[in-house]
């Protein structure tokens, strides 16, 4: 089993459009979100070569239930430090006619000082 540490995770949204209009009106042809950061994606990857995974770190109080039910249907284990804030949200643009992809990152909500703490003692419980 691997532990993975996720401390910024973040619900990827992918539109694709026809054919982008910088400044102009665009609109979505089809669009999904992906539960996604560094740790989680490692964790994903590694549960589908058939390995186990825990993964620790960071959750926030807003959209942190799709993160933890995300997990839970991929069979990942977590225990996670739930803080207050937002799970960030990426968005990836797919322009079709170019097959370019321009994305657009959200900076994640500041860590809380005395949570450091916290994740020091988790990693020591894992490591």
């Amino acid at each position: 089993m691997i532990t993975v540490v996720n401390l910024n995770p973040c619900i990827d949204k992918t539109v694709w459009i026809e054919s982008f209009k910088y400044g102009g009106l665009n609109r979505v042809k089809d669009s999904r979100i992906d539960v996604a950061g560094k740790g989680i994606n490692v964790a994903v990857a590694f549960t589908q070569l058939r390995g186990k995974a825990i993964c620790t770190g960071i959750n926030y109080v807003e959209k942190g239930r799709l993160v933890e039910s995300f997990l839970d249907e991929a069979g990942i284990k977590h225990d996670l430090i739930t803080v207050p804030g937002e799970v960030r949200v990426n968005i990836k643009l797919f322009d079709e006619s170019r097959k370019t992809v321009t994305e657009i990152n959200e900076s994640g909500y500041p860590v809380p000082k005395d949570i450091i703490a916290s994740i020091k003692s988790k990693l020591t419980t894992y490591a």
